[in-house]
């Protein structure tokens, strides 16, 4: 007697659909790059119908989609471009060779933000950071020995101090809400159209001003540390 051949077991399914994961990257790839979501919702829609398989609804939206948003990308990203964005910011530079003495000295940046001056509404380069350093007792003179290497001699921000000791919490020259600290040191170096203001911050909380996550919060100095706050303003531009 002759044993029946078992039924033929149906074909697994893939545990990962490959493409089913690159029409959605090709239909979500629509909204945030339209030139390049419209490129690949073109191709793939090709590649189906070469293949006589019927044409993917997915991929139509996507071509929609990125069709209808491709005016507007490209409008914004020559307005950025027309207003300067893709040009450095002077003022950025100048502080760099600080930025890198800080890391020469185990400081860890908190953030930065600026201003290249090119836009509509400011035409002063300038740019702030936060810095947290170990603090040791030559951390000052440090600081101040290696701006003066820049061209910008520190002295005590004497208006600024005055400022803080006559307004208390009053936003003053750094943009943001401060109080005086005795324990801190305050200096500041103005050269031709230019600027350098450096604060060394002990024992204190500092209210953060760039940054994404940390904008507008309080960061505290902690045990043996200090956060330097620097902002320099470059020559207006013409």
């Amino acid at each position: 007697m002759k044993s029946t051949p078992a039924p033929a077991s149906p074909p697994r399914r893939p545990i990962f659909d490959v493409r089913g994961a690159l029409a959605l990257s090709a239909f979500f790839l629509a909204f945030l790059l339209p030139p390049a979501g419209l490129a690949a919702n073109i191709i793939r829609q090709r590649r189906r119908l070469k293949s006589l398989r019927p044409p993917s609804k997915l991929a139509r939206a996507g071509i929609i989609i990125s069709s209808i948003l491709l005016a507007p990308f490209i409008f914004f990203i020559g307005l950025y471009i027309a207003l300067g964005g893709l040009r450095g910011n002077a003022a950025q530079n100048i502080e760099q060779p600080f930025e890198q003495h800080l890391m020469q000295l185990g400081a860890t940046k908190i953030c930065g933000s600026g201003d290249n001056g090119y836009g509509t509404s400011n035409k002063t380069p300038w740019y702030k950071a936060y810095y947290l350093v170990p603090e040791t007792p030559e951390l000052t003179s440090d600081l101040s020995a290696t701006v003066a290497g820049l061209g910008f001699p520190l002295k005590q921000n004497t208006a600024y101090i005055t400022a803080l000791k006559r307004n208390g919490d009053t936003a003053s020259t750094l943009y943001g809400k401060e109080q005086f600290n005795p324990k801190s040191d305050y200096l500041v170096s103005y050269q031709r159209d230019s600027s350098f203001s450096v604060i060394v911050n002990r024992e204190t909380a500092v209210n953060i001003y760039c940054g994404f996550t940390d904008y507008g919060k309080k960061k505290s100095t902690g045990n043996g540390k200090a956060i330097i706050t620097v902002l320099v303003n470059a020559p207006e531009l013409k």
